[in-house]
């Protein structure tokens, strides 16, 4: 506060005269007085709220001030400012802690000028973050992100959430605060989808920085809903085009067989053809099956789940030895016809190649299991007639044509019954060669 200093002055003349005594007074105003010279700490890119007026022990005071320029710094005051609040917002480029000095200079409301006194900021860095970081997976393929390789600091800690894609499974969409990312993403859509994490830094001092994303492109992988299945007969051609398997476009492939000893034509060791066109033969007497694994794998190199493909080859009627016979004219036949075949259930279709010197063949097709035809040769030489069988099995599976052939020997044969006419007591001399044909 203001004060005061009299002084009581008696003067002497030179002549040993005393005057009267008077007073001499004296005003002192205050100069404006710093107790303890101001410091804060903050984080880098807050903006300082430091009142001036609140350093001092005097009101009325004004200032004069500027900060000393740091080159890891921004955002400080360095040329005078005369305002009574400092409210720099300081930025530390450096990713160490700094400081920025202020010098300030105050002045009474009655023109006393204070000390100049300096107040001391301490910039902590805050996380940084140069690149916002980015990925491209595959479905299903789990992350393995270390948020610490975001940053330019160490000590770290981090908040992060997901959006929520709904074409895409498996993403964190509560807040965590794992140092690393490791969702397992499973692209559902079968176009590429993209999931976006927001994730906030903060410093070991408390600085958070400014949040970033961390964006992740997931591939779709080849998907199947419903392995493929087929069924055939013995010696059938599969065609098979792998690409109706799966709901992307481009598709390639790899496959392979699991050998069935008693199947012939499945392709046992890796095939990238995009069509299976195995021929199966089923060589035993019982449906069998053929086991194919596939692996898809899409344009973008990302590798499917493998499937089964399986083959079941029914076994189609096998004739091991085509039937004969050998038969006299005019004898019928009794042959049943599924004596021929390894199968039971088996129904056949048939019919005789015509033989102009033979009778009673059937030449129009017949679906009777037994042939009974009563064959006469009219020929008076061997002919034979030719049965062309056709077999198929309970399943529909069609057999190899085969033949039956019939050799039909010839039966004597007289055209005009022999007479004589003798007389009594005589002697016949009829050679019976000469009757028959």
């Amino acid at each position: 506060t203001i004060q005061t200093v009299t002084y009581t002055i008696t003067p002497t003349s030179a002549d040993g005269c005393q005057g009267d005594s008077y007073t001499y007074v004296v005003t002192i105003n205050p100069e404006p007085f710093v107790v303890t010279p101001p410091t804060d700490t903050i984080c880098s890119d807050v903006a300082l709220n430091h009142n001036l007026n609140d350093d001092v022990d005097l009101t009325g005071v004004t200032f004069s001030w500027s900060a000393a320029e740091n080159p890891n710094v921004a955002g400080e005051t360095t040329t005078t400012s005369n305002s009574t609040s400092i409210t720099d917002t300081l930025i530390n480029i450096s990713g160490t802690v700094q400081t920025v000095i202020y010098t300030i200079t105050p002045t009474s409301a009655d023109g006393c000028q204070g000390d100049s006194y300096t107040y001391v900021v301490t910039v902590n860095p805050e996380p940084f973050v140069v690149t916002p970081p980015i990925d491209t997976i595959c479905s299903d393929v789990t992350l393995n992100h270390n948020l610490n390789d975001d940053v330019d600091l160490t000590g770290v800690t981090f908040s992060w959430a997901a959006a929520e894609n709904p074409d895409v499974t498996g993403e964190t969409t509560t807040t965590s605060t794992a140092t690393s990312i490791t969702d397992t993403l499973t692209n559902a859509s079968g176009t590429i989808q993209t999931v976006t994490y927001t994730i906030t830094p903060t410093s070991a001092d408390g600085c958070q920085g400014s949040s970033y994303t961390y964006v992740v492109t997931i591939n779709p992988e080849p998907f199947v809903v419903t392995p493929p299945t087929d069924t055939i007969c013995s010696d059938a051609t599969l065609n098979h085009n792998l690409n109706n398997d799966v709901d992307l476009t481009g598709v390639t492939f790899s496959w392979a067989a699991v050998e069935n000893p008693n199947v012939t034509g499945e392709t046992t060791t890796t095939s990238v053809n995009g069509i299976i066109t195995d021929t199966l033969i089923n060589t035993s007497t019982v449906t069998q099956t053929v086991t194919y694994t596939i692996t898809p794998t899409s344009t973008g190199s990302c590798v499917g789940d493998s499937y089964n493909y399986v083959v079941t080859i029914n076994p189609k009627p096998y004739v091991a030895s085509p039937p004969t016979d050998i038969i006299c004219s005019d004898v019928m036949l009794n042959h049943n016809l599924n004596n021929d075949v390894n199968l039971t259930g088996v129904t056949f279709s048939w019919a005789a190649a015509e033989n102009p010197n033979v009778t009673g063949e059937t030449i129009t097709t017949s679906t009777s299991t037994s042939i009974t035809d009563t064959l006469t040769n009219a020929s008076g030489t061997i002919q034979t007639v030719t049965f062309t069988i056709t077999p198929t099995s309970a399943d529909g599976c069609q057999g190899d044509s085969y033949t039956y052939v019939v050799t039909i020997n010839p039966e004597p044969f007289v055209v005009t019954p022999p007479t004589d006419t003798i007389c009594s007591d005589a002697t016949l001399n009829h050679n019976l060669n000469n009757d028959v044909n």
